[in-house]
């Protein structure tokens, strides 16, 4: 379950001296209890702190660090996920990143239908930071849960959807990216990606160094599955998710991707275009 991200106020960090007080709280939580009350209490501002003080960058590096040793494998630690993507959707570049750090822990504990709940806020978000499109990619991935799960309910059950022209635009070309990402083995994938790290591939499927390499990693750390999202993908898209005729092209290439579920799931969403 989400948690209640209201159930603690939250800290008010003005100054060093304050940060070095809640540095101190967190040295002092001996239990999961504690901890998830600093995290309520402290997490987002902590990462606010720095917005507006990068003098102190590394110190808000250091606690964080001691932060995530202790909850980065501790799933009974929920995060204040709304007020995470808030700060997404500032787009102060460090905060920021910050904030998907916690977000991804998120994802990966929740259940389907928080992933669908939230996903309309996902793409809000997606939306207001479409112009960096490593952001949005890094967004989008956190949305392919829920896309799974759309994927095998009934759209009647779907939650409602208002996808800007920048959001639409920036999704059809992640799906694309996931479609055409090659499947493989996963030594096979590490030398491509230390290939393309090094500058030395020219080509890597319609995709820019940056999306395969952001993809790649997140694959191979098992941050998703790539052959039940290429079916996902292509199952929503063909609920009318957007336009058919922006759909159809996405359609064809996964038709073309050598895996019988993934072929089967873009022959039968062709055979349902109006032509």
């Amino acid at each position: 379950m989400i948690m209640n991200e209201e159930a603690e106020t939250a800290s008010d960090i003005a100054s060093k001296d304050d940060f070095d007080r809640v540095y101190l709280r967190l040295a002092m939580c001996s239990s999961d209890d504690q901890l998830q009350k600093f995290t309520n209490a402290n997490l987002v501002s902590i990462i606010t702190f720095v917005m507006n003080n990068t003098q102190y960058t590394n110190d808000v590096g250091e606690l964080l660090s001691h932060y995530n040793r202790r909850v980065r494998s501790n799933e009974n630690i929920r995060f204040p996920v709304h007020k995470l993507i808030k700060i997404v959707a500032s787009r102060n570049a460090i905060a920021s990143n910050l904030a998907m750090v916690y977000l991804k822990y998120s994802k990966e504990r929740m259940g389907q239908e928080e992933q669908v709940k939230l996903l309309p806020v996902y793409l809000e978000t997606v939306a207001a930071v479409a112009d960096d499109e490593d952001q949005a990619n890094r967004m989008l991935l956190l949305c392919l849960p829920a896309f799974i799960a759309l994927s095998k309910s009934d759209k009647r059950l779907w939650p409602s959807f208002s996808l800007s022209a920048p959001c639409t635009s920036r999704l059809l070309r992640f799906f694309s990216c996931i479609l055409a990402f090659p499947s493989g083995q996963p030594d096979d994938l590490k030398a491509i990606v230390s290939a393309v790290s090094n500058g030395d591939v020219s080509y890597l499927y319609g995709l820019s160094p940056a999306e395969f390499l952001l993809i790649a990693q997140n694959y191979l750390s098992g941050s998703f599955q790539l052959t039940e999202s290429k079916v996902a993908i292509i199952r929503v898209l063909s609920e009318e998710f957007v336009e058919e005729l922006r759909a159809f092209p996405l359609f064809v290439l996964g038709s073309g991707a050598q895996i019988n579920v993934v072929d089967d799931a873009a022959e039968a969403a062709l055979k349902k275009v109006d032509m």
